[in-house]
């Protein structure tokens, strides 16, 4: 889906003219540019690798690589390499524009798609596979976020780990290379071991997702799943029947047990004509696909680039918490930001008296904007005052799909006090602060976090982040000053040193903590290796913890005006599983004193 570009968003990449931003992945991001007129048929999708890793050898031999493999693979299911520059100051390649969603969002957003389609897709996507090996390549990352849903079928995209069987590694010794839950044993094993049938492997499961909106090695840890998937270990429950025998025989351990493309193929092409004529995409991808091209066409209509809102563009006296993008973006860092196995802005209710009152006086708003470029993960923070023209920005959605297993797409957050009637649904809009609230001292800063955040709270004396590494850092909200750090990771764990990830179906795994942040009046609630802790905002002494109940986890924290720690927990408890264990505990804020606990429930969710 397009997005506004952001602030800093190149004019032009080679001989193209950006639009719109389609997106990122680990090298670079994705645009929609065009080369003559603004018409759709001219539109293409033009992938740039990030300044800051364009001057490394590795990266460059890389991407020219990727050039090389696209320009090589004719078909009709294959994104069509339309241009390509990898020794450019900012090297750059251009495919064929593909208004549609991908695989990944389709499944996320509206469930498993039917048998028919499902073969048809792998009908489709077993030809693209062919004519890359033909072409005497490897995709070697075949999943749902590099598959594209178009008008007229699949499309599969993104070469980035490509390579022809003799190239040469261009990876790190115990490096991966391809996404957990949609490897094959070979990938496992290491990426010398990667041939043709590896790529079967890969579709395979990417289909068994489709069919069944859950990946057949399921959820947990990065090293079980791998485990799982090196033994081929298939779950297949839940994969219509006319689906679930071709998909065993292309999910076996032995390579050379697996058909080939070709012949998988004109299999799955026959099981589809079987079922009959029905075998387009289902109606909700139908309307997707079809808004995304209604967006393209108003794009084109209005004449220039979707540039980034202004500051000044809110309300009187509000400072926007971010760019508003299209409802199918993502808001500020999302499960769909971190990393994977992957219409009009939200209207704003007009200012109403009692607004344009507030909007006298000062806003402050705290805005983290996400930098991230390749493996290195890192974070600029900046608290600022109002229309300081700081960037604000969101994600774009389709033509990149989600970074790699080790980073995280750009994004925007706020450490918000509270979100007035104009948020929405998913917490965006505008949050009134006044000019008493801010610290004394405070004058505009930025400082950087060594991690991207996952969640942020502040008040007057500290900002407190949870980053995607489990850790907890406070800084001074008015200088931007390190206060103080708590890591609650256990070597026992085995995650030292992991960033948090999102299973296939959907689940967050942290390497740590996940409790978010509760900052008030100098008091900062965290959790610290499954506990609860109340600590001081500025120097990070702890005042007290308490331990959960036996199998369960603090979930939420929330500070009463009473002096009340109210804390919602989850898990297993007192014979009950699941949502009916699920209960809510309150706590004297200033000793920790045990109060009420309330059952949220008493039997299964429906």
């Amino acid at each position: 889906m397009i997005g506004r570009l952001r602030e800093g968003s190149p004019a032009r990449i080679g001989p193209y003219e950006t639009l719109a931003r389609l997106g990122a992945g680990g090298m670079g991001e994705v645009f929609l540019a065009t080369d003559g007129p603004r018409v759709p048929e001219s539109l293409v999708a033009v992938k740039a690798i990030r300044r800051e890793v364009a001057g490394d050898p590795a990266f460059r031999a890389r991407f020219r690589r990727e050039i090389a493999v696209a320009e090589s693979v004719a078909s009709p299911f294959v994104a069509r390499l339309v241009a390509g520059d990898a020794d450019a100051e900012q090297p750059w390649l251009a495919t064929e524009y593909v208004p549609g969603p991908t695989l990944a969002e389709a499944v996320r957003r509206h469930g498993p798609l039917p048998a028919p389609a499902v073969l048809a897709l792998g009908a489709g996507m077993a030809r693209a596979l062919s004519a890359v090996h033909a072409a005497g390549a490897l995709h070697r990352d075949l999943k749902p976020a590099n598959v594209l849903l178009g008008t007229d079928g699949p499309k599969l995209i993104d070469f980035g780990v490509a390579r022809t069987p003799g190239a040469t590694t261009m990876t790190s010794t115990g490096l991966l290379v391809g996404t957990p839950g949609f490897m094959s044993p070979e990938h496992v094993a290491g990426g010398r071991h990667v041939v043709a049938a590896s790529d079967v492997f890969c579709l395979a499961s990417v289909l068994a997702h489709a069919a069944a909106g859950r990946d057949p090695f399921g959820d947990g840890p990065v090293a079980a799943v791998l485990y799982r998937v090196s033994r081929a270990e298939a779950e297949l429950e839940g994969v219509p029947q006319e689906l679930r025998d071709v998909l065993a025989e292309c999910l076996v351990r032995d390579p050379g047990a697996r058909p080939g493309p070709e012949a998988l193929a004109e299999r799955l092409a026959a099981l589809a004509c079987s079922g009959g004529p029905d075998v387009g995409w289902p109606d909700p991808v139908v309307e997707s696909i079809a808004e995304t091209r209604r967006d393209v066409a108003h794009l084109c209509a209005a004449g220039q680039p979707l540039m980034p809102l202004p500051q000044d563009s809110a309300p009187d006296g509000y400072t926007p918490t971010r760019t508003p993008t299209q409802r199918s973006t993502p808001p500020a860092l999302t499960p769909h930001d971190l990393p994977t196995m992957g219409a009009a802005p939200p209207a704003t209710p007009a200012a109403t008296p009692a607004r344009r009152a507030l909007s006298r006086r000062t806003v402050l708003a705290t805005v983290l904007a996400v930098a991230v470029a390749g493996g290195a993960v890192g974070a600029l923070l900046a608290l600022r005052g109002p229309a300081t023209g700081d960037e604000a920005g969101g994600p774009g959605g389709q033509g990149a799909g989600p970074a790699p297993s080790t980073t995280l797409s750009p994004a925007a957050l706020v450490a918000r006090a509270g979100v007035n009637g104009a948020g929405t649904d998913d917490r965006s809009g505008y949050v009134p602060q006044f000019r008493e609230q801010r610290p004394k001292g405070w004058k505009p800063w930025r400082g950087r976090l060594g991690h991207a955040p996952m969640s942020c709270a502040a008040d007057t004396r500290a900002v407190v982040c949870l980053l995607t590494d489990g850790t907890y850092v406070a800084l001074d909200a008015s200088s931007g000053r390190r206060l103080w750090t708590s890591d609650g990771r256990s070597p026992a764990d085995g995650d030292v040193g992991d960033e948090a990830y999102i299973s296939p179906s959907g689940k967050l795994f942290m390497p740590g903590d996940s409790l978010a942040p509760t900052v008030r009046g100098g008091t900062t609630v965290i959790a610290h290796k499954g506990r609860l802790q109340v600590r001081d905002s500025r120097s990070g002494g702890v005042r007290w913890s308490a331990a959960p109940d036996g199998g369960t986890h603090f979930t939420a924290a929330l500070l009463t005006g009473e002096g009340r720690l109210v804390m919602s927990q989850e898990g297993s408890a007192d014979g009950v599983d699941g949502p009916a264990g699920a209960k809510l505990r309150a706590f004297g804020l200033k000793d920790g004193a045990p109060g009420w606990t309330h059952r949220l429930g008493t039997g299964e969710l429906a």
